[in-house]
């Protein structure tokens, strides 16, 4: 049994990287990262569509299952978002609407900080592991996607339970009867460690390629075969939910039709990938990629399953962004602290066995606090905020502007931008159409959002050939910019088109 002192020592040691989590997670979370992101804006709109009762499928795209919006539409009334906030439409305001969110995301990466040090404290029976993947998780650029509103963000938390009550099910407790081989608390641990995969797979499916990961984890411990049942009903159940749905529907042709879309899209391999990640974050990069391969050296399985077949399973689709290789950031933490424990257990001075990965992780959060917190404090999601509330004004003027034609206003822009004025304010005198839909406008009355990024692909050819006739149509009369004088990365220019005038 430990000593009062002994506790108070672990406490520290957990304690230590959440600290650290919450710094830099929380600290100017709306503006950073910078930029506004497709994929947020439509996971953020999924959400607000379920919380205005409007079902999980939003469109006839079935490219996800629906436990995201499902999930965030529930915090989101937990916490009355977005009434809560009195929102107008100032400048200020704006920013709150895009802050919460990012809050929200940010509590659950303190979550995943202390899954982390939890799974490799368990795993490993070593404490100075799992301080320092908890804090190289805690400190290092990599992690950035976690920030925003993303499928991948949202999954990550709950296929690391899954993981962790995994592992707690191979810790054996004493019972009354010796004969019975399992207890009740094994068997709940089973349990919910297929309900927690199940439901990250409702996520997304990808994930799917971690049950081998469970499997060892579960038999090579327990060596009792039956108690997979109860972890495999829950992973299979529960995504089941998104094709019955589709069925309920009548609409699973266009469930499969879906699935194709997702998996034939071949823009960005994972290669490309990798070699952002090496741009961005070099160093843990560096070392969780050597981690894996030391692990290999010394047949740590535990990280081997985690790794093959999730990669070989992104390798094999061909579509691949930077946050899609979210469920491995917690695997090069991991990974990485395994690699540095075991070298400095190669010296023969004790002492120095000891202090040394503690003197390397100094070292190396160190620097990445100095190099990253300087990132964060740069970054300014402004001009982002300022155009939503143009539109916002733009679209409510229009809205009580007496007229004798009323057709909706056609919005084209990225999903960050659109989903406001309806969720948030009501106004339903517009129609959205995304950056990357490939259609041709027809409306008596255009608003188009240009970025910067999105005009260069629209200029090059790179956007589909009905959307770049949109954009030469509709992008001639323009009405406001923001950002600067049009030459910086980040500014915003807005067209308007209105044959009523």
């Amino acid at each position: 049994m430990k000593s009062p002192s002994g506790r108070m020592v672990d406490i520290f040691y957990f304690a230590l990287p959440l600290i650290v989590s919450a710094f830099t997670f929380f600290w100017n979370s709306a503006n950073y990262p910078s930029g506004p992101s497709n994929d947020e804006g439509i996971y953020i709109r999924r959400a607000m569509h379920v919380l205005s009762g409007f079902g999980p499928q939003e469109s006839l795209l079935y490219d996800h299952p629906y436990f995201s919006q499902i999930f965030m539409a529930g915090v989101f009334s937990l916490i009355n978002y977005p009434h809560i906030l009195n929102p107008t439409d100032s400048v200020e305001s704006i920013k709150m609407i895009f802050f919460v969110p990012r809050i929200i995301m940010a509590i659950i990466a303190i979550v995943d900080t202390a899954l982390v040090y939890m799974i490799s404290k368990y795993w490993y029976n070593n404490r100075t592991i799992a301080i320092t993947a908890s804090t190289l998780f805690a400190v290092m650029p990599f992690t950035d996607p976690l920030r925003r509103v993303l499928l991948e963000s949202i999954q990550l938390p709950f296929f690391l339970l899954s993981v962790l009550f995994a592992i707690c099910s191979t810790k054996k407790t004493r019972t009354t009867n010796s004969n019975r081989g399992m207890d009740y608390r094994q068997i709940l641990f089973i349990l919910l460690s297929g309900i927690f995969l199940g439901l990250a797979i409702f996520t997304k499916i990808p994930i799917f390629t971690m049950m081998p990961l469970i499997v060892f984890i579960v038999y090579k411990n327990n060596k009792i075969k039956r108690i997979l049942i109860l972890w495999v009903v829950p992973v299979i159940a529960i995504p089941l939910f998104w094709p019955a749905y589709a069925l309920y529907k009548n609409q699973l042709s266009l469930w499969f039709n879906g699935i194709y879309f997702q998996t034939h899209r071949g823009v960005q391999t994972f290669i490309d990938t990798i070699k952002y990640h090496f741009q961005h974050d070099p160093l843990l990069t560096s070392l969780g990629i050597i981690g894996i391969v030391f692990s290999t050296i010394k047949k740590d399985f535990f990280i081997l399953i985690w790794a093959v077949p999730f990669i070989v399973f992104l390798y094999s689709v061909g579509f691949v962004s930077y946050w899609h290789i979210v469920p491995l950031i917690p695997l090069f933490c991991i990974a990485a602290a395994r690699l540095v424990h075991d070298l400095s257990q190669l010296i023969r001075k004790r002492n120095t066995q000891k202090i040394l990965p503690f003197m390397l992780l100094l070292a190396i959060s160190s620097y990445s606090l100095y190099t990253y917190t300087g990132a964060i404090m740069a970054s300014d999601n402004s001009t982002d905020f300022e155009v939503v509330s143009f539109i916002v004004k733009y679209l409510y003027e229009d809205a009580h502007t007496e007229t004798d034609n009323k057709d909706k206003i056609i919005l084209i822009s990225s999903p960050f931008y659109s989903w406001v004025p309806k969720y948030v304010f009501n106004l339903n005198n517009y129609q959205a159409v995304d950056y990357l839909d490939n259609v041709f406008v027809k409306s008596n009355k255009v608003l188009m959002v240009l970025d910067s990024q999105w005009e260069n692909k629209a200029k090059n050819n790179v956007l589909g050939a009905k959307m770049i006739e949109s954009y030469r149509t509709y992008s001639k009369d323009k009405i406001a910019t923001f950002g600067g004088n049009g030459a910086g990365n980040y500014d915003v220019s807005i067209y308007e088109f209105d044959s009523r005038k």
